[in-house]
């Protein structure tokens, strides 16, 4: 008979009703994902019946499952509603531990309703009281990224923006370089309170507000000043009214390191006489700023005082011998002359000998830096070299022996500390020989004394022979021949030496002033190249000793780079005001991108990174899911990033109500991401997503299940009527 069938099409078109019925009762549940009924026929089968002509037995529900598709998106006047757009769902957490209210959740269920609000504690929270997750920040700023492992409850405090010292300041500007030259000097208007620059000794002035650190605000005014140099100006820069003197530039590419440090706020009505030069080229861009020495500059630097410092010595040395010479015609104060002279020559090789020893110690010290640098008081580590990377490297594979990625690691440290090792031992080499070239020169010194004969001096050859031996002496222990014209005779005749010592003398003089003069100016060559960009005197002054450990070290070279900024540090701001007790003001000018074009006086672009105490104004939400806590000094600080999850599969997860499903075995563990990410859709602020059912479609499903209903109550009508025939009978 039919009843069973028709009983199981009865009961598929009620499920049918039922599921519409829930669809249209949610139709504006916010996040609600509509089912759809799904059924299957039902066959009984035995051994004997046969395929062709089995009569199915009905129908059953095979499923009821969500549709996931796109709801419509809604706006909303909360900050905190969020709406998903693509893939995943909201991970949620169910309680906080309340003594430890900062330690890590997972999600427990998930969501796509994304009405959320604060709780009384400022955690965000949806209308069940979950815990919306994000990911914790890896520190102050975006940039810093996001831990995606830890998930914590979203939390808003409401604390004050803390300041933010100002540390640069970015100036793009355009100086009229048709502009006449500036009156000097720069100088007040008047010589009493208040102290207000003459405009007529400065070209350009504009000002910026900036922040120490504990948010106090202070204007930094810069004034530039036309100089009758083409293309170069001169800046003045002033904190409240206070002229403030340049002290020592950054450098990065220095070793070690050079921090900004010793600029000063001059006492009110006092103008530094050090101002900042700035220079242009011939299209009017920036071309230098009180230019410091880079890595490259030193190198240039160094071979030129090497070569200047080898020059001084062989010309000290030629004009030793001159002066020895001279001392010939000098009859009554000739041997005093020429033992000082020689005394000094000789001591001039000792003092040179000693500074190379110097600069080879400065070389092995720098080399064992390399390896390690310890602290001259307790002998504790301040920077971990080489070896401490080997030793890492060891620990690290002494855990994991088998691992190739450690070994290669321990490999790579063992090598570079070796090499470290090499070129200490090449370093103490260099020293060892440098030390005994000195010891070398001492004792020769030390055993040639000047072979002249005491009392007054008349006869020119004793002389003569005193100076051949010891200029010999001298330029054998330092390893040089004789420069060429400066030897004298073994054999002068007696009754006109005095006549033959003044000839040699003028020959040796005019050769000996070639040499220098040549010496000069290859030298003077050196220095100009080094020049090119940065100040001679600057260059030749700088920490050649470094250059040397750094190329002792094989150190990758450094590219020059413009420099654009200069560097104020260590302002005492407490001589401004006494009432300050900020930390000491630090921070940069950077002009880069200025120019100089014959057009009116423009600011392009004035900014600076510094903020005042700010109070919480608001919270926002990028399309990436990061959380901003908006203060009124303009900062936005990252809360965090909110966590999303997908599934491998979302029909498999299990419903739970509200709007929120869980993970099962069959829809597999969550992939947790954020919004934008690979598979991972975005999200949008202030917005809800509605729900996904299409209330025409449901209308017309409920018809067909009212016919598809109907027609089954026939059936079981015509069954009857059947059966009460046959019982007729």
């Amino acid at each position: 008979m039919g009843f069973s069938t028709a009983l199981s099409g009865l009961k598929a078109a009620a499920t049918v009703l039922s599921v519409t019925g829930n669809n249209i009762a949610n139709s504006q549940t916010t996040g609600f994902k509509e089912s759809r009924s799904q059924f299957g026929d039902v066959y009984v089968s035995s051994l004997g019946s046969v395929g062709k002509t089995a009569i199915g037995s009905g129908v059953r529900v095979s499923a009821v499952a969500q549709q996931f598709k796109q709801g419509n998106i809604e706006p909303t006047a909360n900050s905190l509603d969020l709406a998903l757009s693509g893939e995943g769902f909201f991970a949620m957490g169910n309680s906080v531990d309340p003594l430890a209210p900062e330690k890590p959740l997972e999600g427990t269920s998930f969501t796509r309703n994304g009405a959320f609000h604060l709780n009384n504690a400022g955690n965000v929270v949806d209308d069940s009281g979950r815990y919306l997750l994000a990911f914790k920040p890896t520190g102050t700023t975006v940039a810093e990224g996001f831990d995606v492992g830890v998930k914590l409850p979203l939390k808003v405090n409401t604390d004050q923006g803390a300041p933010t010292a100002t540390t640069a300041v970015d100036m793009k500007l355009n100086l009229n370089g048709a502009a006449e030259t500036a009156i000097t000097p720069f100088a007040f208007a008047s010589g009493t309170l208040p102290y207000i620059p003459d405009p007529t000794t400065y070209t350009h002035t504009t000002s910026i507000t900036t922040y120490d650190s504990l948010g106090n605000a202070h204007i930094a005014s810069t004034y530039f000043c036309k100089t009758a140099v083409p293309d170069q100006w001169d800046m003045y820069t002033f904190i409240d009214g206070r002229s403030v003197q340049p002290g020592v530039q950054a450098d990065s590419y220095a070793i070690p390191p050079v921090e900004a440090t010793g600029s000063i706020a001059l006492p009110a009505g006092t103008i530094t006489t050090s101002p900042t030069r700035v220079v242009f080229d011939a299209k009017g861009n920036l071309s230098k700023i009180s230019a410091i020495a880079t890595t490259a500059d030193l190198a240039i630097a160094a071979a030129a005082l090497s070569k200047i410092n080898s020059a001084k010595a062989d010309a000290a040395v030629v004009i030793g011998g001159v002066a020895l010479k001279a001392a010939i015609a000098r009859e009554t104060t000739a041997t005093t002359q020429l033992a000082k002279v020689t005394r000094d020559a000789a001591q001039a090789v000792v003092d040179s000998a000693a500074s190379a020893v110097k600069a080879a110690t400065s070389v092995l010290t720098a080399a064992q830096k390399k390896v390690s640098v310890t602290d001259p008081n307790d002998g504790t580590i301040i920077i971990s070299g080489t070896q401490f990377t080997l030793d890492q490297a060891n620990a690290a594979l002494a855990a994991k022996p088998t691992d190739p990625s450690l070994i290669g690691q321990q490999l790579n440290a063992e090598n570079a500390n070796n090499a470290a090792l090499a070129k200490i031992t090449v370093a103490e080499q260099i020293l060892a020989d440098k030390t005994g070239i000195k010891d070398s020169i001492q004792a020769a010194v030390d055993a040639n004394p000047p072979a002249i004969p005491d009392g007054t001096v008349t006869d020119t050859l004793l002389i003569a022979k005193a100076l051949q031996v010891d200029a010999q002496t001298l330029f054998d222990a330092i390893g040089l021949a004789l420069p060429a014209g400066t030897t004298i005779p073994e054999t002068v005749i007696l009754t006109s030496a005095k006549e033959e010592a003044r000839s040699a003398i003028a020959a040796n003089t005019a050769a000996a002033n070639n040499q220098i003069a040549a010496v000069a100016a290859a030298v003077q060559s050196t220095v100009d190249a080094a020049a090119t960009e940065t100040e001679a005197a600057n260059a030749i002054t700088a920490d050649a000793d470094a250059v040397k450990a750094a190329a002792a070290l094989g150190l990758p070279g450094v590219t020059r780079t413009l420099n654009t900024k200069i560097d104020f540090g260590g302002i005492d701001l407490s001589s401004i005001n006494s009432a300050i007790n900020a930390s000491p003001f630090t921070f940069s000018i950077d002009l880069a991108t200025s120019t100089q074009f014959s057009t009116p006086f423009t600011v392009n672009d004035l900014k600076q990174n510094g903020l005042s105490v700010g109070n919480l104004t608001g919270v926002d939400v990028d399309k990436l899911g990061i959380v901003y806590a908006k203060y009124s000094n303009g900062f936005a600080k990252p809360l965090g990033q909110v966590a999303l999850a997908r599934f491998p599969s979302n029909q498999d997860l299990a419903k739970v109500g509200a709007t929120t499903w869980m993970s099962t075995a069959d829809s597999g563990m969550p992939i947790y991401g954020a919004g934008g990410d690979n598979n991972f859709g975005t999200i949008q602020s202030s917005a809800i997503e509605n729900s996904n059912v299409d209330l025409s479609e449901q209308l017309v499903k409920l018809i067909v299940a009212q016919q598809a209903y109907q027609a089954s109550s026939q059936t079981i009508t015509t069954e009857k009527s059947l059966v009460d025939t046959i019982l007729r009978i």
